[in-house]
């Protein structure tokens, strides 16, 4: 083995192949003085082609159904593409094109025709690089239970919807919004740390010509749109060319694999299926995108106010009627972008176990609901968050400037709709079950911190403290927890970029209005109670993993607590 390794790399490394990429704030001389001095000794010598001219799939390997048992919980379909190699046309992005299609989440979509019928929870298409000839484009599908019943409905809507992409053809419309938008992304794209500045372009330099190494990946007001290159593409996607992967922990294959003791099924696909996944469906009714409202209309950075301190920390700048508002105007980062950071308070959120589950239950059936907006707000820029904690519901948004009306009034208006369909109530409830059994595949280290966790805060509670109750919870309760939490809901929010503080508070007081906020006490704070460790032995817990590595967690506990420790704890 260690020969083979010498002999590989005297193969195929040497100095011209090498690429080196330094973030520094020297001087140009200096660092390439630096360089010329570290790896002048770096041999060259003549080496072997380090392109693969060959297939990674050919006609043997495509045509082909199959079926992985899993050790976990899961629940995953992906039709697999081969394609030819899309590296060098970056110039038109064809493929990133149809990506984008695939992943509409809108009216007339995939994803929602799949979606009302309760079948898949997400859908995700991607590219994967093969060999120098050849990418693969997959299409993943994350199934609920009466998805893996009617994997086939699945497949053919799939290549309905691929047909339905081909009869209405390239839309150059929407391929200039992805332009507009890629464009966008790139000349205000957020500052990457030098560490992953450096470690991401020296890929990217043996990839691209150096002058199109920054902008490769993006969409730019220079991609070109080439409609006969995309219909090409999506002739590629046809039974013949595809994979088809099912992943599940019921699999009964007949064939095994023996390190991970599971089973597996390769089967070829049959004429009979090829002709069910291929015939046309009347009844599906598939349309483009609507227009997106959410766009920025503008990019402008806003001057420096004389009434604000470019150097202050986060202001209090609003503490009545139930809502808090930090808010801080960037003069940093020079960026047409605002962070909004928000926590729907309430009471009592997770003192008990089904409460906590509850709450779960509502985020789930937001962010459901919100995923509608998905596409739209990625074109956009929008990005956001949901999260449940012990204070109530965290929701983070992220997005160029000029739309945080629009956005925020729309993100509220979900949330007020809290009546659930039962069918997907099913697929939170198997979703969340699924979830919590997957604790024990979980690395040790994981499940020993989160154990921690559990042992040190209150209200804090473990998959063991849970799936008793998951059951039994009934679509009424996390309806009726749901309009309980937005009767007593306040607002915590922090405001940090391009917005003054006029623009602020107005938000806020939108999003306040819209809420209904009562009159209340928006500074109680539901944040956990740090347990008080005393009896260091009490403390002691072992627990079986179900894994064959082993793991040791330690936790010290400072005697006292002010701003300053735990600034310095946060440091260390």
């Amino acid at each position: 083995m260690r020969d083979d390794l010498i002999q590989f790399y005297k193969d195929y490394y040497s100095a011209e192949r090498m690429v080196l990429v330094i973030v520094a704030p020297q001087s140009i001389a200096d660092l390439q003085k630096l360089v010329v001095e570290s790896f002048s000794n770096v041999p060259k010598h003549p080496v072997k082609d380090n392109k693969i001219p060959v297939l990674a799939y050919t006609d043997k390997e495509t045509s082909k159904q199959i079926a992985v048992q899993t050790l976990g919980d899961y629940q995953e379909l992906a039709l697999s593409f081969t394609l030819p190699s899309q590296r060098e046309k970056y110039e038109t992005k064809s493929l990133e094109y149809i990506i984008y299609m695939l992943q509409q989440s809108g009216h007339g979509s995939l994803y929602q025709e799949l979606k009302a019928k309760n079948y898949i929870t997400g859908i995700y298409p991607y590219l994967e690089e093969a060999t120098n000839l050849q990418d693969v484009l997959n299409l993943g599908f994350s199934l609920t239970p009466e998805g893996i019943k009617n994997m086939d409905y699945i497949i053919n809507a799939a290549f309905n919807y691929l047909e339905f992409l081909r009869n209405i053809g390239p839309q150059e419309e929407i391929f200039t919004e992805l332009r507009m938008a890629g464009d966008r992304n790139f000349k205000f794209a957020a500052k990457q740390l030098p560490i992953d500045y450096a470690g991401d372009l020296p890929d990217q330099v043996q990839r691209y010509p150096l002058a199109k190494v920054l902008t490769s990946r993006y969409f730019t007001k220079e991609t070109r749109f080439d409609a006969q290159d995309i219909q090409q593409l999506l002739a590629y996607m046809t039974p013949k060319n595809m994979r088809v992967m099912f992943l599940n922990k019921d699999v009964k294959g007949t064939l095994y694999e023996p390190y991970f003791k599971v089973n597996y099924s390769v089967q070829d696909l049959s004429p009979q299926q090829i002709a069910a996944w291929t015939a046309v469906n009347k009844n599906l009714q598939f349309s483009l995108p609507d227009n997106n409202k959410f766009m920025p209309v503008d990019l402008n950075v806003l001057n420096k106010v004389n009434d604000v301190n470019a150097q202050a920390v986060p202001q209090l700048i609003l503490d009545k009627n139930g809502i808090k508002l930090w808010h801080k105007q960037d003069f940093t980062f020079g960026l047409p972008s605002v962070n909004l950071r928000f926590i729907l308070t309430a009471p009592n959120m997770q003192n008990t176990p089904k409460r906590m589950l509850l709450q779960s239950l509502m985020c789930s059936a937001f962010t459901d609901r919100l995923s509608n907006l998905d596409s739209q707000f990625g074109l956009a820029g929008v990005s956001y968050s949901v999260y449940p904690t012990t204070m109530g519901l965290g929701l983070g948004v992220s997005m160029f400037s000029s739309q945080q009306q629009n956005v925020m009034q729309e993100l509220i208006a979900y949330l007020q709709k809290y009546q659930i369909d039962p069918n997907r109530f099913k697929a939170y409830i198997d979703d969340t079950k699924r979830s919590l059994l997957n604790f024990k595949q979980l690395p040790p280290y994981a499940q020993a911190l989160q154990i921690m966790n559990a042992i040190t805060d209150n209200p804090s509670w473990l998959p063991s403290d849970l799936l008793p109750e998951i059951d039994k919870i009934t679509i009424a309760e996390v309806e009726q927890f749901t309009q309980e939490f937005l009767a007593q809901v306040q607002i915590q929010s922090l405001i940090h970029g391009n917005m003054t503080s006029t623009d602020a508070i107005k938000l806020v007081d939108t999003i306040g209005k819209q809420l209904q906020i009562v009159n209340g006490d928006a500074a109680i704070d539901y944040l956990p109670k740090l347990i008080n460790l005393k009896d260091k032995e009490k403390y002691y817990y072992q627990f079986n993993p179900e894994h064959t590595d082993a793991t040791i967690v330690s936790y010290y506990q400072a005697p006292l607590q002010t701003d300053k420790t735990i600034a310095v704890n946060a440091v260390l």
